[in-house]
């Protein structure tokens, strides 16, 4: 198993269409990670709609981190009981 991990897109000096186009046909998964809160959200979602365009087939992962800088507060504390802690959550 082999990871591309690029450089943020949308970072200043990288343009990410060379990665892509070399690892085009070799992909299997296109795993992305976004930050929840991120505002910038667009040069990520252009890189997933033209791979998407040439591998609609493919799967795809998405993770969005960084939640807890969507709590209103600092001190704003997790569900508790924690919602999905048994394998029965979905009722």
């Amino acid at each position: 198993m082999r990871f591309l991990d690029t450089r943020g897109l949308g970072e200043v000096d990288y343009e990410p269409d060379c990665d892509i186009e070399t690892f085009r046909e070799q992909a299997h998964v296109l795993i992305v990670v976004m930050k929840a809160m991120d505002h910038s959200q667009y040069a990520v979602m252009e890189a997933v709609r033209a791979i998407h365009k040439t591998k609609p087939t493919g799967l795809l992962l998405l993770f969005k981190t960084a939640l807890h800088e969507g709590y209103p507060d600092p001190a704003f504390e997790h569900m508790c009981p924690y919602p999905f802690d048994s394998e029965d959550w979905t009722k």
